[in-house]
Protein backbone atom coordinates (compact mmCIF):
# COMPACT_ATOMS: atom_id res chain seq x y z
CA UNK A 1 0.00 0.00 0.00
CA UNK A 2 1.17 3.26 -0.79
CA UNK A 3 2.11 5.87 1.79
CA UNK A 4 -0.90 9.00 1.11
CA UNK A 5 0.58 12.27 2.35
CA UNK A 6 -2.32 14.88 2.88
CA UNK A 7 -1.05 19.03 3.60
CA UNK A 8 -3.35 21.03 5.68
CA UNK A 9 -3.41 24.43 6.91
CA UNK A 10 -4.09 25.85 9.92
CA UNK A 11 -4.36 29.87 11.07
CA UNK A 12 -4.38 30.83 14.59
CA UNK A 13 -5.61 34.35 15.45
CA UNK A 14 -2.92 35.00 17.89
CA UNK A 15 -0.04 32.39 16.79
CA UNK A 16 -0.67 32.96 12.96
CA UNK A 17 -0.03 29.75 10.36
CA UNK A 18 0.77 26.21 11.19
CA UNK A 19 1.11 23.82 8.15
CA UNK A 20 0.88 19.86 8.73
CA UNK A 21 1.03 17.08 6.73
CA UNK A 22 -0.50 13.29 7.50
CA UNK A 23 1.88 10.33 6.38
CA UNK A 24 0.98 6.86 7.21
CA UNK A 25 -1.75 7.29 10.03
CA UNK A 26 0.56 9.98 11.57
CA UNK A 27 0.98 13.83 12.39
CA UNK A 28 3.52 15.83 11.52
CA UNK A 29 3.69 19.63 12.04
CA UNK A 30 6.26 22.19 10.25
CA UNK A 31 9.40 22.80 12.34
CA UNK A 32 9.78 26.73 10.71
CA UNK A 33 6.39 26.98 12.19
CA UNK A 34 6.95 25.32 15.10
CA UNK A 35 10.45 27.35 16.18
CA UNK A 36 8.51 30.52 15.24
CA UNK A 37 5.25 29.80 17.76
CA UNK A 38 7.31 28.11 20.28
CA UNK A 39 10.04 31.01 20.22
CA UNK A 40 12.81 28.91 20.03
CA UNK A 41 16.16 29.65 19.19
CA UNK A 42 18.42 27.33 16.95
CA UNK A 43 20.21 26.33 19.95
CA UNK A 44 16.80 25.27 21.97
CA UNK A 45 15.69 23.72 18.69
CA UNK A 46 18.54 21.66 18.07
CA UNK A 47 18.41 20.61 21.91
CA UNK A 48 15.21 19.55 21.38
CA UNK A 49 15.78 17.70 18.32
CA UNK A 50 18.72 15.63 19.86
CA UNK A 51 17.03 14.74 23.02
CA UNK A 52 13.73 13.98 22.21
CA UNK A 53 12.31 10.19 21.28
CA UNK A 54 9.97 11.97 19.13
CA UNK A 55 10.86 12.07 14.86
CA UNK A 56 12.09 14.30 12.55
CA UNK A 57 11.31 13.98 8.44
CA UNK A 58 12.43 15.94 5.33
CA UNK A 59 9.16 16.31 3.06
CA UNK A 60 9.92 17.40 -0.53
CA UNK A 61 6.78 19.06 -1.52
CA UNK A 62 6.42 20.56 -4.91
CA UNK A 63 3.98 23.73 -5.41
CA UNK A 64 1.89 24.36 -8.65
CA UNK A 65 1.97 28.17 -9.46
CA UNK A 66 -0.99 30.47 -8.24
CA UNK A 67 -4.25 30.91 -10.48
CA UNK A 68 -5.07 33.58 -9.01
CA UNK A 69 -5.36 34.39 -4.89
CA UNK A 70 -5.73 31.06 -2.97
CA UNK A 71 -6.23 31.24 0.65
CA UNK A 72 -4.66 28.03 2.77
CA UNK A 73 -1.49 27.89 0.02
CA UNK A 74 0.88 25.60 1.96
CA UNK A 75 4.07 27.61 1.26
CA UNK A 76 4.15 31.04 -0.39
CA UNK A 77 6.24 31.77 -3.71
CA UNK A 78 8.51 33.92 -0.85
CA UNK A 79 9.18 31.26 1.20
CA UNK A 80 10.32 29.37 -1.67
CA UNK A 81 12.74 32.26 -2.79
CA UNK A 82 10.64 32.32 -6.08
CA UNK A 83 8.83 34.82 -8.59
CA UNK A 84 5.19 35.31 -7.30
CA UNK A 85 4.56 35.03 -11.30
CA UNK A 86 6.11 32.19 -12.23
CA UNK A 87 5.08 29.84 -14.72
CA UNK A 88 6.32 26.52 -13.58
CA UNK A 89 6.47 24.17 -10.46
CA UNK A 90 8.98 25.11 -7.54
CA UNK A 91 10.48 21.92 -5.45
CA UNK A 92 11.29 22.41 -1.44
CA UNK A 93 12.41 20.33 1.18
CA UNK A 94 11.09 21.20 4.36
CA UNK A 95 11.39 19.52 7.78
CA UNK A 96 8.19 18.15 9.83
CA UNK A 97 8.06 16.63 13.19
CA UNK A 98 5.74 14.79 14.79
CA UNK A 99 3.53 15.16 17.99
CA UNK A 100 5.79 13.86 20.19
CA UNK A 101 8.64 16.44 19.39
CA UNK A 102 5.83 19.26 19.91
CA UNK A 103 5.31 17.88 23.34
CA UNK A 104 9.16 18.45 23.74
CA UNK A 105 9.03 21.76 22.55
CA UNK A 106 6.64 22.94 25.67
CA UNK A 107 8.47 24.75 28.73
CA UNK A 108 6.32 24.18 31.05
CA UNK A 109 7.34 27.64 33.05
CA UNK A 110 5.60 29.40 30.02
CA UNK A 111 2.17 29.16 30.43
CA UNK A 112 1.91 30.63 26.37
CA UNK A 113 3.45 27.21 25.46
CA UNK A 114 0.73 24.86 27.09
CA UNK A 115 -1.92 26.89 25.26
CA UNK A 116 0.00 26.18 22.17
CA UNK A 117 0.10 22.86 22.37
CA UNK A 118 -3.32 22.33 23.37
CA UNK A 119 -4.71 24.02 19.88
CA UNK A 120 -1.72 21.87 18.32
CA UNK A 121 -2.54 18.82 20.15
CA UNK A 122 -6.01 19.17 20.82
CA UNK A 123 -8.06 21.43 18.08
CA UNK A 124 -5.51 20.20 15.03
CA UNK A 125 -5.34 16.83 16.32
CA UNK A 126 -9.63 16.49 16.62
CA UNK A 127 -9.97 18.79 13.16
CA UNK A 128 -7.73 15.80 11.37
CA UNK A 129 -10.08 13.35 12.44
CA UNK A 130 -13.09 14.79 12.26
CA UNK A 131 -14.43 13.60 8.55
CA UNK A 132 -17.08 16.18 8.36
CA UNK A 133 -14.53 19.10 8.69
CA UNK A 134 -11.03 17.81 7.89
CA UNK A 135 -12.10 18.92 4.37
CA UNK A 136 -11.82 22.78 5.63
CA UNK A 137 -8.42 22.76 6.46
CA UNK A 138 -6.81 21.24 3.26
CA UNK A 139 -3.93 23.51 1.53
CA UNK A 140 -4.16 24.67 -1.82
CA UNK A 141 -1.29 24.72 -3.91
CA UNK A 142 0.75 20.57 -3.49
CA UNK A 143 1.11 19.46 -6.65
CA UNK A 144 3.05 16.55 -5.22
CA UNK A 145 4.35 15.18 -1.72
CA UNK A 146 6.82 12.67 -0.91
CA UNK A 147 9.22 11.27 1.86
CA UNK A 148 12.51 11.87 1.40
CA UNK A 149 13.64 10.21 4.62
CA UNK A 150 12.76 6.68 3.19
CA UNK A 151 15.92 7.16 1.69
CA UNK A 152 18.10 9.62 3.19
CA UNK A 153 18.79 9.96 6.49
CA UNK A 154 18.18 12.62 8.58
CA UNK A 155 21.04 15.37 8.63
CA UNK A 156 21.30 17.86 11.89
CA UNK A 157 24.45 20.27 12.40
CA UNK A 158 24.34 22.86 14.73
CA UNK A 159 27.75 25.16 14.56
CA UNK A 160 26.72 27.52 17.84
CA UNK A 161 24.94 29.69 16.16
CA UNK A 162 23.10 28.47 13.18
CA UNK A 163 20.62 24.95 13.09
CA UNK A 164 20.82 23.27 9.67
CA UNK A 165 18.42 20.00 8.95
CA UNK A 166 19.09 18.46 5.96
CA UNK A 167 19.28 21.32 3.77
CA UNK A 168 17.01 24.11 5.87
CA UNK A 169 18.44 26.89 7.58
CA UNK A 170 16.79 27.83 11.23
CA UNK A 171 18.70 30.87 12.38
Amino acid sequence: MMNVIKPYYFEHPQYGKMRVLTAGGKTFFCMSDLQRVFDKTPEDLYQIVADSEGEVRNFHIVMEPKKEVEFRTFFLDLEMMTSNRRKKNVAVDYNFCDEVMVTDMVNPQKRGDKLIAKWLLGFIKDSLNNKMFVHCYCASGVFLLSDNTEVTPIDVRFNGRILTINDQIFD
